[in-house]
């Protein structure tokens, strides 16, 4: 049985893939605590976070062939693009693909190892191209169609070719990939309200694909490579998507009730006019829409155009 990372898409850098034997992504929060005279404690103040810091140890090695022209040809490639100081396309196996920097590239020979190097890579996040991510949101979000329909084929050669060997439980687990994975692009036209629409049905995607690994004996045969393939290529698009969406579109933010008021008028504080209403009620527990009270936190999109 495969284990859970196997499948994962390659680590690569603008298109270069590469081996890694261990990495680190640090995420964290810049922060400001508020002390107060004679006071216990603080006031935290969230001041969002910082760009992720990734750094990757990867041997750069001639030998292996799953990587044919790594050393020294496409470390080469590599590093005159880092030399640039030029953003490109990080992908994480765990992640995803971020748009990043190579900020350090120290390579490290050892004479017992005629092979190639070791390589230490340090990457920042780089936010400053980020329509380019949106971009890469609407190419996923085409591809999935045609992804699914390709999972949905090669499941059915499968079956075919198995007859009478899958059970129902098995058969109801791949229909509730497909299913979940339609979901999911029906909210294509909702992007912007990830926060509350699609990241359940992402998770709830990727619990069932891996109980579909761990059941669907059809998935070890060999013969039956191409239906693995796709239904990888489904989760790691879907996944994508889902990461793209989260980084470049819109994220809740909160505003305090300063004094009674109706969900309307909060609407015309926050947006200019009424007509977010709606939206913030169904966003928000509030239990009495001509009354909101002082004090409390009405979660929000910023960015949307009412």
């Amino acid at each position: 049985m495969a284990s859970a990372t196997s499948r994962l898409k390659r680590a690569s850098w603008n298109g270069i893939e590469f081996p890694v034997r261990r990495y680190s992504v640090k995420g964290s929060l810049r922060h400001h605590v508020h002390e107060f005279p004679h006071a216990w404690g603080g006031a935290f103040e969230n001041l969002q976070r910082k760009l992720y810091e990734i750094r990757m140890t990867v041997p750069m090695m001639a030998t292996f062939r799953n990587y044919p022209n790594l050393w020294p040809t496409k470390w080469l490639q590599m590093r005159k693009q880092f030399e640039t100081g030029e953003p490109g396309p990080l992908h994480i196996p765990t992640i995803g693909t971020i748009q990043a920097r190579c900020t350090e590239w120290p390579e490290d020979f050892d004479a017992k190892n005629q092979s190639g190097v070791m390589v230490e890579l340090s990457f920042i996040e780089d936010k400053s191209q980020q329509f380019l991510a949106e971009k890469t949101v609407e190419v996923d979000k085409q591809r999935i169609p045609a992804l699914i329909d390709s999972a949905t084929g090669e499941w059915q050669k499968a079956v075919d070719r198995y007859k009478n060997g899958t059970t129902k439980y098995q058969v109801d687990l791949f229909d509730s990939v497909i299913s979940f994975a339609r979901d999911i692009l029906s909210f294509k036209d909702n992007v912007e309200y990830y926060g509350q629409f699609i990241e359940s049905k992402v998770a709830a995607f990727d619990a069932v694909v891996r109980e579909a690994d761990a059941a669907i004996q059809m998935f070890d045969d060999p013969e039956n490579w191409a239906l693995v393939n796709a239904v990888r290529d489904l989760w790691q698009s879907i996944k994508t998507f889902a990461d793209d969406v989260a980084g470049t579109n819109t994220k809740l933010e909160t505003w305090v009730v300063p004094m009674t008021m109706s969900v309307a008028d909060i609407s015309t504080r926050l947006y200019g006019n009424n007509s977010m209403a709606v939206t913030i009620l169904q966003t928000n527990a509030i239990d009495d829409a001509f009354a909101v009270t002082p004090g409390f936190q009405i979660r929000y999109y910023p960015d949307v155009t009412a």
